[in-house]
Order: C-alpha cells, then sequence, then structure tokens
C-alpha cells in the first residue's frame, strides 16, 4: 500500500514538474500569458469553433480548382457534419449568395476578394442581419448606376495573390466594380520558398489529400486534442497546450515544409520575391481596367503595427514574422506612390485600446454578433471609396 501511495505521489510530482517546464518555456516568449488564455495559443477565429462545435475541420470542406489551387466543394460532397455548418455558392465559394451570370442593371454589384480576412469582411452580419459592408454603402453613397450596392463575396480562407487576380479574370466581368482586403497572406506568400505563381499549385496539392491519408488524419488528431480541451479546464494546462503547439509544428514540418514561416526574425527574402508580389498587385489592377471595371487594394489592419495590443491580443501565435509582414507594406507603400489604387487601413484601429482581434489576424465577433473591428474597417473603406471612386454622399 505504502509502495502505491509513493508511486502516486511521484507521479503527481512528475506532472507539477511538466506543468512547471511548460509555464516557464511558454512565459518565456509570452510574457503576459496567463491560464485564461493560454489556450488563445492554439486558436484561429475562423477555423477552430467551427472545428470543435460542428465536427468539420478546414480541409474537409475544399477541393482542387486547377486556377484557383482550391475552392470550396458543393454542399453534396460535404460530410453531414461539414453541411450544416457549410455556405456554398454556385462557384465554390463560402457564401450563400451565388454569382450573378452577367451584370445586373438595376445593381452596382461590387465583389470582395482575398484570404479569410476578406471573406469575414464580406460575410459579416452585425447580430445576423443583412450584410453590414452592403447595407452601409447603401446608407453612405449613391452608387453610379443601378438602384443599390450589392456585396458578392470573392474570398476564401488561405487564398492571396496572385489568386485576386485570377478570380477577377474568371469572373471580373459579371461585376461592376472589385476590391481586395490583402496583406497577411502576402507577406506569408514572400516568406514561403515557392514563387508566388506556384503557391496556389502548393494549395490544390494540399486539397488533393484523401480523408484516410496521414496528413489529414494528423490534422484531426490535433483537432481532437483541441477538442478535449476546450471542453474541459484541462484548457488552462501549460504542458497539453505545449503539446498541441508541439503537434502542430511538426505538422508544418513533415506535410507543409515549403510553407512554414522561418524561425529566425530577420531573414533575406530575395529580389525575385518581392517583384512576384508588385507584378501580382499590378496584374489584378491591370485586369480590371481590362475588364473595364473599377479596382481598389486594402491592406487590412494588423497585429504588426496601428494597434496597442491588448494582452490577449499579445498572445496570438502568427505564422507570419513581422520582418515579413514589413517587406510587404513597403512594396504596398511603392504602388501607392506610383499612383495605383492602393489603401492603407493600417492604422484604423491606432485609438482604441479593447480586444479588436480575435486570433493572430481575423477580427473579434463576439457572441452577439457585433465586431467593432470589421464595423470600423467598412466606416474606413466606404471613406477610401468615396474619395477615390467619386462617389458621392448621400
Amino acid at each position: 500500500m505504502l509502495t502505491k501511495l509513493k508511486v502516486a505521489f511521484a507521479f503527481i510530482i512528475f506532472l507539477i514538474g511538466l506543468e512547471f517546464i511548460a509555464y516557464f518555456l511558454l512565459s518565456q516568449k509570452y510574457p503576459h500569458l496567463n491560464r485564461d488564455n493560454v489556450f488563445n495559443l492554439t486558436y484561429n477565429a475562423l477555423i477552430t469553433p467551427k472545428a470543435l462545435v460542428y465536427k468539420c475541420s478546414w480541409p474537409q470542406t475544399i477541393k482542387a480548382h486547377p486556377q484557383l489551387g482550391f475552392i470550396q466543394k458543393s454542399k453534396n460532397e460535404l460530410s453531414e457534419d461539414c453541411r450544416s455548418s457549410t455556405n456554398v455558392n454556385n462557384v465554390g465559394i463560402q457564401s450563400d449568395r451565388d454569382f450573378p451570370n452577367s451584370k445586373k442593371s438595376d445593381e452596382y454589384s461590387l465583389l470582395v476578394v482575398g484570404g479569410s480576412v476578406a471573406q469575414q469582411f464580406s460575410e459579416y452580419r452585425r447580430n445576423g442581419e443583412e450584410r453590414y459592408f452592403e447595407k452601409m454603402l447603401n446608407q453612405s453613397l449613391i452608387p453610379p448606376k443601378g438602384k443599390k450596392f450589392v456585396v458578392y463575396t470573392g474570398a476564401m480562407g488561405a487564398w492571396g495573390q496572385p489568386q485576386q487576380g485570377k478570380i477577377v479574370e474568371l469572373f471580373g466581368k459579371k461585376f461592376d466594380a472589385v476590391i481586395s482586403l490583402e496583406g497577411h497572406n502576402e507577406a506569408f506568400g514572400l516568406q514561403t520558398h515557392l514563387p508566388f505563381a506556384g503557391i496556389e499549385e502548393n494549395l490544390k496539392k494540399f486539397s488533393l489529400q484523401s480523408s484516410q491519408s496521414l496528413m489529414n488524419q494528423s490534422l484531426t488528431f490535433i483537432i481532437q486534442l483541441q477538442r478535449m480541451l476546450s471542453d474541459s479546464h484541462l484548457k488552462k494546462s501549460y504542458f497539453l497546450v505545449t503539446n498541441i503547439l508541439a503537434f502542430q509544428k511538426m505538422y508544418h514540418l513533415f506535410f507543409l515544409t515549403k510553407s512554414s514561416p522561418p524561425q529566425h526574425s530577420r531573414f533575406e527574402i530575395s529580389k525575385d520575391k518581392k517583384n512576384d508580389l508588385l507584378n501580382s498587385i499590378k496584374n489584378f489592377h491591370l485586369m480590371a481596367q481590362k475588364l473595364e471595371i473599377k479596382s481598389m487594394t486594402f491592406l487590412h489592419p494588423t497585429r504588426f503595427m496601428g494597434k496597442a495590443l491588448t494582452l490577449n491580443e499579445k498572445n496570438y501565435l502568427d505564422n507570419v514574422s513581422a520582418h515579413s509582414y514589413l517587406e510587404a507594406y513597403r512594396i504596398y507603400l511603392q504602388l501607392k506612390k506610383e499612383g495605383w489604387a492602393i489603401g492603407d487601413l493600417t492604422n484604423v484601429f491606432q485609438s482604441h485600446t479593447e480586444d479588436l482581434f480575435g486570433d493572430h489576424i481575423h477580427l473579434k465577433i463576439d457572441e452577439e454578433g457585433h465586431s467593432k473591428g470589421n464595423e470600423l474597417v467598412t466606416e474606413a473603406i466606404i471613406k477610401e471609396l468615396h474619395m477615390a471612386w467619386k462617389m458621392p454622399l448621400k
């Protein structure tokens, strides 16, 4: 009996030791971390809730596309768990609004393109009402033609340049104007070992993985760990969260090596990569000009600049280095000085001290369905469009 007690006591001391070591390691890297926000390190505001609540992981919802890398599966192709939580339109975008067959005379159609930040922005509805961006456009500006603005989502999570130009090439003639909300995924593209033209090819290979592949089985295992923690007090365990982070790092190392971030804060980004991004942005606007539709690119807000971060906002993990982002930022500023239609939204949050980011890059939406961050971005974009496109105010 005494031996069993000694073993149990030794095991408890061992667990406490592991917890202390994990706390020491994490607190060195994240000095503001505490038990209430340690689980945030594993969190993605767009992907994690869906995976935990509906048991539907992001790779289960996408399929390969020859030009765009991947698109959303149709409803018939989705699993039962994913079908109940995923909207899909007629071109494979996660939206409940289909693309039109052609321009409509009674509306001014505006396409929003980019990655997951643009997708969240375009689809955001305050408290489940109509699309907030569309609502505020119609309340604030007089459209150049038609009776009203109608906003269409042409953005997908993980998309970035050059996909914005490609979706305009494929579908742009159906719309009157297009805006791109971007920056983070483009900075990520700078730090990969792939040319921008090859990024969608890498994503295509990722989307072709079967549900039984080692890649998807590994991701499912990570999600199951997150689900186990999220439903219990174990989510406050530094040791268990450290294990999830370790598994995520191994996942990147073995399956996404070509897209994994550098391990040091400063590294050389080749001139070719910078030119790739610069030319991709130009091509987006040149394609819009060719189709005779208006275009504008907006740099979305980021945690790297323009806001005094809260304790929660400081502790989200990022897959982009500050160095990569600043290099991308300089490219956008250069294009703006050259006269390209670039709007800088990185300072929109500068006077706000509350939580506006819900993870490393996506904007927070609270339990009531309200997102102050997305509403501030909406206000800023409308002001920019009023001046750049000379649209009169109401």
